[in-house]
């Protein structure tokens, strides 16, 4: 029997990948601070209200780079994986920072996976369901298509 891929399986996916709310939270103790350090209590209101709206303003400009959008309007394509690649984070001294796994899918582009062992089951030509955002076109999560299939509440483009 297959997994369904819900709303709720593509938010746990896409949670795994950065999100940018390291920035908004950096951001809230700071704006916290401004207010309770600063003797000034007006001052400090005002340049809490800057530093968060910089802040916002920072982090929505990145989200839309990224090319995210909201899953509740996600679709799926049945695709063929083309191949797979490892991008390797070197520091200065040449030493290994971090290894990120993508599964590549021709001319769609490709899908940074977290999960090693799934990597590694990966074989070109295997059949996926490849989410995409609807508002950019971009995939941002991939599903063996032998072990999930997509509830009946996204639309599956060909």
């Amino acid at each position: 029997m297959k997994t369904v891929i819900t709303q709720e399986l593509l938010k746990k996916e896409r949670g795994a990948k950065r999100s940018g709310l390291g920035l908004l939270l950096l951001a809230a103790v700071f704006c916290l601070a401004c207010i309770l350090l600063i003797p000034v209590r007006l001052l400090g209101i005002g340049v809490a209200v800057v530093v968060a709206a910089i802040a916002l303003g920072i982090w929505t400009k990145v989200r839309k780079q990224e090319g995210r959008g909201d899953i509740a309007k996600a679709y799926f394509r049945l695709l063929p994986l083309s191949c797979k690649k490892e991008y390797e984070d070197h520091d200065d001294n040449g030493n290994v920072n971090s290894v990120t796994l993508c599964l590549q899918f021709g001319e769609y582009g490709e899908v940074e996976t977290p999960r090693r062992d799934a990597f590694e089951a990966a074989q070109p030509g295997d059949p996926y369901y490849v989410a995409f955002y609807s508002e950019t076109d971009r995939a941002f999560a991939c599903f063996a298509a032998e072990a999930f299939e997509p509830d009946g509440s996204f639309q599956i483009r060909q």
